[in-house]
């Protein structure tokens, strides 16, 4: 999975992973991507994002974390300044590096350590939702975009409500897969709720599995 490497002492990764989602920034579309990976008594995030129509694009990208704040940290010590080194990115694999500084844990310190990782992480796509839990219809006009900061970025999202309109309200165990929209069986929704709000997690018979939540106040 690579290594992790803090003023030089150098720590083996157990285990590196790599999700990402389409989002545009600035009208120019690409992908925001999110790294994790840990080893021994060690912890790197980061959430960045970059140009790309395929994510095979990023292969050889360099992505600058700049005013990144909490969206990327090793150990909670945020990057003062970094990069992202692309190496080969297919559909369930990326290689990349990260060379930057982080910050001391003390507010008051200005001292300053060096963070170079290079890591091999499981790739994949954040599942895309585009159906009603409660009827399994298509969402359609409901799903609305919004914009947020990640990782020193402004990106515009897409917002897809866990319900179509007509179902707002609906705060029960969900009936169906959000992708997909295959009507749960009995036994595949594990779910914990009170009367305002539901959260779950599930499996559809396609495959696809979700935790979220479903709440009577908010579509």
């Amino acid at each position: 999975m690579g290594h992790l490497r803090i003023d030089g002492e150098e720590v083996e990764l157990s285990g590196a992973r790599m999700v990402w989602q389409r989002a545009t920034s600035g009208g120019r579309r690409g992908f925001v991507f999110q790294v994790t990976a840990y080893g021994r008594r060690r912890m790197l995030h980061l959430a960045a994002w970059a140009p790309a129509d395929r994510i095979g694009d990023l292969t050889g990208q360099m992505v600058p974390l700049l005013a990144s704040g909490p969206d990327a940290a090793v150990d909670g010590r945020l990057f003062a300044s970094g990069e992202v080194r692309f190496g080969r990115v297919r559909d369930d694999l990326a290689i990349l590096s990260v060379d930057g500084t982080v910050e001391a844990l003390d507010p008051e310190s200005d001292a300053r350590s060096v963070v170079e990782a290079d890591i091999r992480a499981i790739l994949s796509a954040v599942l895309e939702r585009s159906r009603c839990v409660a009827c399994g219809l298509a969402l359609g006009e409901n799903v609305g975009e919004r914009d947020e900061f990640v990782g020193g970025h402004r990106v515009r999202r897409p917002i897809v409500p866990a319900t179509c309109g007509a179902c707002t309200g609906f705060a029960e165990t969900p009936r169906h897969c959000p992708t997909c929209g295959d009507a749960y069986e009995a036994d595949a929704v594990q779910s914990l709720g009170d009367m305002a709000s539901v959260a779950y997690t599930a499996t559809c018979r396609a495959g696809h599995t979700f935790s979220g939540n479903v709440s009577s106040e908010a579509r």
